[in-house]
């Protein structure tokens, strides 16, 4: 069977959040950087907020109103959502926060020399004339590893670690944290 949802609300409150992701062993070129970050819209699925509905998972279009008439804002799959929970969509690419990421270092440690010590650095910069909330994502993918130092404290969100900071416009920010890979 196939399900058609139409979920026409006005005035969804959202918060825009501009998020990098990482994981252990991530490594850039020098050529690649600046990188782009990812645009969400963060909404709560909850009736204040103008949602309040059991979301099931698909494809989804916003829309916005302009003087020209209605414009496609963006298309995107989410997963199933449920009444009260957080709710991310991610829309796009964005050069309205760019990061340059850095592997700073890399060492053997322990008796063995199996697990890894990782330093990394990432220089945020917020490119628009508002402040940005920006997230940086420290996924796991599985691999076993625990943050032993960080500039900003990291904590748990959608399967991996974030680091939140709110960017004052034009400001540039380095956001550095070490990891240890148990292999």
């Amino acid at each position: 069977t196939k399900q058609l949802l139409m979920l026409d609300a006005d005035g969804v409150a959202f918060d825009r959040v501009y998020r990098f992701t990482s994981w252990p062993g991530a490594t850039w070129r020098p050529e690649e950087r600046p990188l782009p970050v990812q645009l969400m819209l963060r909404m709560k699925n909850r009736k204040e907020t103008g949602l309040g509905l059991p979301l099931p998972g698909g494809n989804a279009m916003i829309g916005q109103d302009t003087a020209d008439g209605p414009l496609l804002a963006g298309q995107f799959k989410f997963e199933n959502s449920a009444v009260g929970a957080p709710f991310d969509l991610i829309l796009q690419d964005s050069r309205q926060v760019e990061v340059s990421p850095m592997l700073v270092s890399q060492v053997s440690k322990g008796a063995k020399k199996r697990d890894t010590e990782m330093v990394y650095s990432i220089e945020a910069v917020n490119n628009s004339a508002a402040p940005a909330v920006f997230e940086l994502r420290l996924m796991d993918y599985g691999r076993i590893y625990k943050v032993t130092r960080s500039t900003v404290k990291p904590v748990a969100r959608d399967g991996g670690r974030v680091m939140p900071v709110v960017l004052a416009p034009g400001e540039r920010r380095t956001l550095s944290y070490t990891l240890l890979v148990k292999e």
